[in-house]
């Protein structure tokens, strides 16, 4: 498919600048205004597919409900021509994955903080307005002029409930694995917007240390790992560290949602105290138990009778199946 140089709607296409597995995205002119934008097109060969369809509508959905200068500003969304498209913010400065790669060194607190600032300040405004995230991650973070970052693709968000949970499908976890919380991990049936402030902390920490907290060779140790392991201790990785970042960075990454920040201001506030706050031994100690404290259906499990390993194993191997085989869902 190339729309190069047709004009669909108001919307006259230019040229290509990005493609995934789902979409193509144009640089076009809204001829209604001059303005150039970002013209996101469905793939015709998903057309059919229903969940990549839902995905594709959800995004353009969930865009125009929210307004925000740190958010991608979706325009209009919907199907002209028999092609499904949203037209949003072009923003030209590339992705947050796009800098990291391009790094020799980790980031400076210096640097992150105001990125990090940003980031949060998008998230705790699409959480009060009952919208998680749920695939928090450096491609999906704009790096617009003047240093302004942008949250994008809420392709897979979802609206909390009353209660501020979400209930998804039994069995089915969503999200990128590296940066998934161990309740997404264990396709929990209810999580809430801790989630996606554990998400952030691993944004967080990769940015400072080069690294993601969990290093596997395969998804599913990769998912065991966040499910069963404490992360890479920060300082251990980069010296540069101050210790009571290290604590930060740490806690945010807590097995059990109530142990994270409330926020994610709160953590980028948190963050900020680090820098000069050293934690006593006490305090390390108990974060220590933090780190391993289970919730969820883990800490069901783990009071109740004991469960055969291989049914674990098979949570977890139907989880990676998925990723592998249904890409269009995530």
């Amino acid at each position: 498919m190339d729309l190069t140089g047709k004009t669909l709607g108001p919307y006259q296409i230019d040229h290509e600048i990005g493609r995934g597995g789902m979409s193509i995205v144009y640089l076009a002119t809204d001829q209604r205004n001059g303005e150039a934008v970002a013209f996101k097109v469905l793939l015709p060969s998903l057309v059919h597919d229903r969940a990549a369809l839902h995905r594709f509508q959800q995004e353009g959905e969930t865009g125009k409900q929210l307004r925000h200068p740190n958010i991608v500003q979706v325009f209009s969304a919907g199907e002209i021509e028999g092609y499904h498209f949203i037209a949003m913010d072009y923003i030209a400065g590339g992705t947050l994955a796009d800098k990291l790669r391009n790094r020799v060194q980790p980031m400076s607190l210096e640097e992150v903080l105001p990125l990090a600032k940003q980031v949060a300040t998008a998230l705790d405004y699409a959480h009060e307005r009952g919208i998680l995230h749920r695939d928090i991650k450096p491609s999906n973070v704009l790096l617009g002029d003047r240093g302004r970052a942008l949250i994008s693709d809420f392709g897979v968000a979802k609206t909390l409930t009353a209660d501020q949970t979400m209930v998804t499908m039994a069995g089915y976890a969503v999200g990128t694995p590296a940066y998934m919380s161990p309740e997404q991990a264990r396709g929990d049936l209810e999580i809430d917007h801790r989630s996606d402030i554990y998400s952030f902390g691993v944004l967080v920490y990769t940015m400072l240390t080069g690294h993601l907290p969990h290093d596997a060779s395969s998804q599913l140790a990769l998912l065991r790992k966040i499910l069963d392991d404490a992360p890479l201790d920060p300082h251990e990785i980069n010296d540069n560290i101050p210790p009571g970042v290290s604590y930060v960075l740490l806690r945010v990454l807590a097995k059990n949602p109530q142990y994270r920040y409330p926020s994610a201001f709160a953590f980028i506030d948190a963050l900020e105290r680090g820098q000069t706050w050293v934690p006593t031994q006490a305090e390390l100690d108990e974060l220590s138990g933090m780190l391993k404290a289970i919730t969820g259906s883990a800490a069901t499990a783990a009071t109740a009778p004991a469960t055969p390993r291989r049914r674990r194993w098979r949570a977890l191997v139907a989880i990676t199946l998925l990723f592998m085989v249904a890409p269009g869902l995530i």
